[in-house]
């Protein structure tokens, strides 16, 4: 959904200004995976300059690429790629990390 995109790029664009400290992770996963696929993505502009942010990360599952044929050179640039999207969180939880689930 094209409106979650805009909306999950929105709220960490804010947060990441807001909170200029804070390290944060967009992690992209089963039918969301267009917005980081360059020519696909409606924020694909804004993912390249937040990209650039130190403490802003965009990580695609691997899983999910091959699901959908999907390879790294179709990612847009500064977007990296996890092995599992669904561990990459459960690891971040257990580090300590919050996790908010972007819908409409």
């Amino acid at each position: 959904d094209t409106l979650t995109h805009q909306s999950a790029f929105r709220h960490v664009s804010l947060m990441a200004k807001s909170y200029p400290d804070s390290k944060l992770e967009v992690v992209i996963y089963g039918g969301a995976l267009p917005m980081v696929v360059r020519g696909k993505s409606t924020v694909e502009q804004g993912i390249l300059k937040l990209a650039e942010n130190k403490n802003v990360a965009f990580k695609v599952c691997h899983v999910t690429m091959k699901k959908y044929q999907v390879t790294e050179d179709q990612l847009i640039a500064g977007v990296q790629v996890v092995p599992d999207a669904i561990i990459e969180l459960v690891v971040k939880q257990g580090e300590g990390w919050g996790y908010i689930k972007e819908a409409q």
